[in-house]
């Protein structure tokens, strides 16, 4: 199989392939309304580490965003761990937990208020998105033509 492009979480760097920063993974804390009732819209260190929803992507956003937050927290894993993004975002949703989701993942379920935010607060993570494709591609029209849309997709604020 050859690749014609793909969209990947990761470093930017791939032997032979261009890779194109599209956007940072920034996550904030959300949790349900049923789940702010049990445990408080605010996180601090007594937030039990049960009640953390973690995601593969960021399995230690968790402690990366307490320590950010200046909260001398450490939670361990306690809590669920889920392989995508939008297993954690339902259960978070279904009062399983707090959960670490960048805003456009979470922008539905905060309208429709199945989640609410907990804190303005972003944690950026270490990687980020690129659109990737091997680099004699580069001129190819339908490319540029699919690289000028996701450049432009990923700066529009919806």
């Amino acid at each position: 199989h050859n690749l014609d492009a793909s969209l990947e979480f990761g470093d930017g760097q791939r032997p032979g392939m261009a890779c194109d920063f599209v956007l940072p993974l920034e996550m904030q804390p959300y949790a349900s309304p049923g789940w702010i009732r049990k445990f408080g819209a605010k996180l601090d260190a007594s937030t039990p580490s049960s009640a953390l929803i973690h995601h593969s992507t960021g399995i230690e956003a968790w402690a990366e965003w307490f320590r950010h937050a200046g909260i001398a927290a450490d939670p361990r894993r306690d809590g669920p761990v889920y392989d995508l993004m939008w297993m954690a975002m339902n259960a978070a949703a279904n009062d399983l937990g707090a959960v670490l989701l960048p805003p456009y993942m979470s922008g539905d379920a905060v309208a429709t208020r199945r989640l609410r935010r907990l804190s303005k607060l972003k944690w950026r993570a270490p990687k980020s998105y690129y659109l990737v494709y091997p680099q004699g591609q580069r001129e190819q029209r339908a490319l540029q033509t699919f690289r000028d849309w996701v450049l432009a997709q990923a700066q529009s604020p919806d």
